[in-house]
């Protein structure tokens, strides 16, 4: 028998090898930094060491996280690397397995004093070992000082490289839209979905990019602004455009999401009626950090005639105009908030969109509320609509009677335990508050009770005093 295959026997308890490979732009994903990764973690799996000790590559998290920026922390927040990070507290991920990345600046890029206690929690706290691929370096649970130091080292270094390439491409950025707003250039392909961006060749050989319409999209703005002027609205504009099967605007690389690309959005008609490129105008955006927040907010003033110009400004202005008078018109007291309990968990059992709350009035036969499949509400699925209070009764029904304790994590359970001596803790502070306050008005009343008898002793006396001389 093979002595590793036997030394793997006799180890249950062997660590899994969790890859995080993460890069910031797609350019980058047509480069070699990937092949470079997943090379750079197969060689770390082979190491003697390694194999010795029975790890594995366990790629069932799929924690690749393609085009995503760590020094925003976006993988942090909503990225594969926030889905490592909860498996590490679900217990999925378990004290003694390894964390594969090329360097710690794949993992975040943040500031180091935001980013360091994220790669402490994860050693110390959780036992996870965080393997360098690219070097010989392990970050594990006991490790002396001088690891701690080397941390620190690299998270600066990676923090200090984004700023100063975030400073480079900003400045670039910033020079583009000055040369937009002087001389008419183009500052970047990324135009409104009814229009492109082409290049000429010019005779002097060199290259002129210029803006064109997209005959057929135009048009389809130019007839939503036409049904919004004839006073029809954003949801019946929407359905319109579904019904009649006119093509969304998607672009090459659009999301993939079940409740989008095959029928017109209420918010993206919205946002057509909205934007004043229409007119022709352009208006640079940047982002700047507000309050620990990334915002976007206007880099300077439109810059006029930089689109062609589609609507007629007539045209746009009395579409505002109907548009606010129609949300006056739709205002006023709806009565008391409706609280949908299905919200993001219920969903069509036949394309898999989300259940959507509809109100349909108040009417006995025709009224009601009801959960319906949200690409039905647009053309793009069967209609079929589910009453509301019957299903909300039997979930009620159900939920009274599960034993939800018994369907509860661990995890859950003792947070819950938790939660109750903390509870029991705040009740015990609040009791022996009262007691003192009590001790403190009891003893109040005793001295003014002593007093009071003093005075009447004195009284007393005095008054004895006086009979006596009579």
């Amino acid at each position: 028998m093979d002595p590793l295959d036997l030394l793997q026997r006799k180890s249950p308890k062997m660590p899994k090898i969790w890859p995080y490979i993460r890069f910031s732009s797609e350019e980058q994903k047509r480069g070699d930094s990937l092949r470079r990764q997943k090379e750079l973690i197969a060689r770390f799996s082979a190491r003697p060491e390694i194999v010795a000790e029975g790890a594995q590559i366990d790629e069932s998290l799929n924690l690749n996280d393609l085009g995503v920026s760590g020094y925003t922390g976006k993988n942090l927040l909503k990225g594969r690397f926030k889905a490592f990070l909860d498996a590490v507290d679900s217990g999925v991920v378990k004290a003694g397995d390894y964390l594969a990345v090329e360097a710690l600046n794949r993992i975040t890029r943040l500031n180091p004093l935001e980013s360091l206690p994220i790669i402490l929690r994860l050693v110390q706290e959780k036992g996870v070992r965080i393997a360098i691929t690219s070097s010989s370096q392990i970050y594990q649970r006991g490790d002396d000082i001088s690891a701690l130091y080397i941390a620190i080292g690299e998270l600066q270094r990676g923090y200090k490289e984004s700023q100063e390439k975030g400073m480079r491409v900003k400045e670039a950025w910033n020079s583009k839209k000055r040369r937009a707003a002087d001389f008419g250039e183009i500052a970047t392909s990324r135009v409104p979905l009814w229009l492109s961006v082409d290049s000429i060749k010019l005779e002097s050989g060199g290259i002129k990019r210029v803006i064109k319409e997209i005959d057929t999209r135009v048009a389809v703005v130019k007839e939503i602004f036409r049904l919004s002027d004839s006073n029809i609205g954003a949801v019946a504009t929407a359905r319109i455009l579904t019904e009649r099967g006119v093509p969304t605007f998607t672009r090459e690389n659009a999301r993939k999401n079940s409740n989008y690309g095959d029928f017109w959005q209420v918010t993206y008609v919205r946002k057509i009626l909205a934007n004043r490129a229409v007119l022709g105008n352009y208006q640079p955006m940047q982002w700047l950090e507000v309050g620990g927040k990334r915002t976007r907010v206007k880099h300077c003033s439109e810059i006029e005639g930089y689109f062609p110009q589609i609507i007629a400004r007539e045209l746009f202005d009395r579409v505002q105009i109907k548009k606010d008078a129609r949300k006056i018109e739709g205002q006023g007291n709806k009565g008391l908030r409706f609280s949908n309990l299905f919200t993001k968990i219920a969903f069509c059992s036949a394309c898999g969109a989300v259940a959507h709350h509809v109100n349909k009035g108040k009417d006995q036969k025709k009224g009601g509320r009801y959960l319906v499949c949200y690409r039905a509400k647009y053309g793009s699925c069967s209609y079929k609509s589910w009453k509301y209070e019957k299903v909300e009764a039997m979930l009620l029904s159900y939920l009274a009677e599960a034993d939800i304790k018994s369907i509860m994590r661990d995890e859950d359970k003792v947070e819950l335990l938790v939660n109750e001596r903390y509870k029991i803790e705040s009740e015990r502070v609040a009791i022996g508050e009262m007691l003192d306050n009590f001790k403190l008005n009891f003893k109040e009343l005793k001295g003014r009770v002593s007093n009071i008898e003093r005075e009447l002793a004195i009284e007393n006396e005095a008054r004895l005093a006086e009979i006596k001389s009579q």
